[in-house]
């Protein structure tokens, strides 16, 4: 059995309640205040332990991607000083940001073995369009709030800036 640090998100375990689904449709990578994995489950929305899926060496990836996209939102949700977080609310909305490109690398990487969409936490524009590819985006209300998703880059924003999943 493989033995994992105790610090690979920062020294923030997964949270209750995990994810107990038998199967799961795909795993939503990213942006959620305050948790404990950066992986998702979009059946339940309940966090997944990467451990417990994930090769050791992909794991150490995604828990050093997690490490600055948590500092990020950290700063976005910063009121007390608005360059802070209008500096992170750039970073989030730019694709070609390395927070974002960091997540496209790891994403590429999981959908290799899992079904996998990139939460990037922020709003979508009012025109619908991916920000990534620009193509318009579809809505899907299986979740929460309902979410426009781009097929093609696998990325997921909220129709609104609040929701369950960058809120919990």
């Amino acid at each position: 059995m493989k033995e994992w640090p105790q610090d690979y998100f920062g020294a923030r375990p997964v949270l209750e309640p995990r994810c107990t689904c038998a199967s799961r449709d795909r795993l939503i990578l990213g942006a959620v205040v305050n948790y404990g994995s950066p992986l998702r489950c979009s059946n339940c929305f309940n966090e997944i332990d990467p451990t417990e899926i994930l090769e050791e060496w992909l794991v150490s990836s995604l828990a050093a991607w997690s490490h600055i996209h948590r500092a990020i939102l950290d700063l976005l949700m910063e009121v007390q000083e608005e360059a802070y977080s209008e500096w992170a609310r750039r970073e989030l909305e730019t694709m070609a940001s390395s927070v974002n490109r960091s997540a496209i690398r790891l994403l590429e990487q999981i959908n290799r073995s899992y079904g996998c969409v990139y939460w990037s936490g922020i709003a979508a524009t009012v025109d619908g369009r991916c920000p990534s590819c620009q193509s318009l985006m579809t809505v899907e209300k299986g979740w929460p709030s309902p979410v426009l998703i781009c097929s093609a880059c696998r990325l997921v924003l909220p129709t609104s800036s609040v929701s369950r999943l960058t809120s919990a």
